[in-house]
């Protein structure tokens, strides 16, 4: 069996309780010794297979995919979810409609639009959440923008969410979306004014993926896009499902403009070229 690492004892782990490691691991997402330092304590208070559910995915989330290891320790992280994932999903099991485990804990969610406002707060106390999808329309962009509960967040998705222009610039907004790097808007009826709105915006200069499938873009979209100031770290564009037929996008004879903009982002389009 594939050895996982120990961490390392900590003095203030007598102390803590299991809601104090819970805040401390929510309130340091990034880091896995609180993880570990919780996964160590777990086990000393009668739950092992809890803990060696955190010790194996902290210890996949660091090997490469081709790692000999790998095999042995994903059938593990299976049989253990089969075995307990409903009961370590906690209270999240009423609020949302789909979790995903990450690192040990449940890192991303899934629930309808009209229910985020009033579960946001119970969900990003419950488990260390980064990643959102939203779906269905949301009423209240403003309300959503004034949110708190955003500045967890390192991923959101609002797909078929009716944002349009003005919800999409009520959103951009908001003053909770620091962490925020990746940001899908697919199916929101956005076409150029909307796209003229995220490039304008200084949000664009912090994410590395962003979708904007099925929302009526045409070239003059795109090339808006690739003219903002705010496009440097953008790694991927999703632009399924938009009626493009940009050479630049397709690959050939692109602008010089585009060209540049594009060398290091991958964008996928299935409908690229049709009329």
């Amino acid at each position: 069996m594939t050895a996982v690492p120990r961490p390392v004892r900590n003095s203030w782990k007598p102390h803590m309780t299991d809601d104090a490691f819970l805040q401390a691991i929510i309130g340091n997402p990034d880091d896995d010794t609180p993880r570990l330092v919780y996964a160590d304590w777990l086990e000393e208070h009668g739950q092992p297979d809890r803990a060696a559910f955190i010790r194996v995915q902290c210890q996949l989330t660091l090997l490469p995919d081709d790692d000999p290891r790998r095999p042995e320790l994903e059938a593990r992280e299976r049989r253990l979810l089969e075995e307990h994932g409903g009961e370590w999903a906690g209270p999240l099991r009423g609020q949302v409609e789909k979790w995903q485990f990450r690192r040990g804990f449940i890192e991303s969610v899934t629930l309808p639009a009209g229910c985020f406002l009033e579960r946001a707060e119970t969900i990003i106390r419950a488990a260390p959440v980064q990643r959102v999808r939203l779906q269905g329309a949301v009423d209240a962009p403003d309300e959503m923008a004034a949110c708190p509960s955003l500045g967890q967040l390192v991923s959101l998705g609002l797909w078929n969410g009716s944002l349009r222009e003005r919800g999409l610039r009520q959103l951009l907004a908001s003053p909770y979306l620091g962490r925020l790097r990746m940001l899908n808007l697919g199916s929101n009826d956005l076409h150029l004014a909307g796209v003229r709105a995220l490039a304008e915006s200084p949000l664009l200069a912090q994410l590395a993926n962003l979708g904007l499938g099925a929302n009526h873009l045409d070239d003059r979209a795109v090339e808006e896009l690739a003219a903002s100031p705010h496009l440097g770290r953008l790694e991927s564009l999703n632009l399924h499902h938009n009626p493009l037929g940009l050479p630049a996008v397709r690959g050939t004879r692109p602008t010089k403009r585009c060209r540049r903009r594009w060398r290091r982002c991958w964008i996928t389009s299935k409908t690229i070229g049709r009329s």
